[in-house]
């Protein structure tokens, strides 16, 4: 997943609620992170927004 995909999808968790702070922490690091983490983090990422779009 694309940088632009992944703070999409955290700017939509922050408008659902999620901690503003934390989600610009893990934008911020993202391209720092090693390709498995990036997976990982991406993966976390939709299933929450997922979850939270549900509600």
């Amino acid at each position: 997943m694309e940088k632009e995909e992944f703070q999409k999808i955290a700017e939509k968790l922050i408008e659902l609620g999620e901690d503003a702070d934390e989600m610009q922490y893990w934008i911020n690091i993202y391209d720092d992170l090693p390709q498995q983490q990036k997976d990982e983090a991406s993966k976390t990422f939709k299933e929450e927004l997922q979850k939270l779009e549900s509600l």
